[in-house]
């Protein structure tokens, strides 16, 4: 059962998620990270499937850009937790969140 959803909304974010994303991962199992490529023009998407491979509690939707909100839409359509929340790609929580 999926508690959390988050939704990481992803533009030309390659340099961020190597740090964003494994912190979100800490959460467990009861946690579903959905990372939403909203279009780019670097290597975001290979690195959020890069992970997506080694966590199975990883989705990774890759769509047309269509701004930040719509990429927010996007993951909630998707999210299956109890509850979702948002953070961007450029931001990561700490352990005790």
């Amino acid at each position: 059962m999926i508690y959390l959803s988050f939704v990481v909304p992803s533009y030309n974010a390659e340099k961020y998620l190597d740090r964003c994303i494994p912190s979100l991962v800490d959460g467990g199992e009861d946690v579903e990270i959905i990372i939403v490529n909203d279009g780019r023009k670097d290597r975001t998407l290979e690195v959020a499937n890069s992970y997506a491979q080694k966590y199975s509690n990883i989705k990774v939707i890759d769509k047309e850009n269509g701004g930040h909100g719509s990429a927010i839409n996007k993951g909630i359509e998707l999210a299956s937790g109890d509850w979702a929340t948002f953070i961007d790609a450029d931001d990561y929580i700490e352990q005790n969140f």
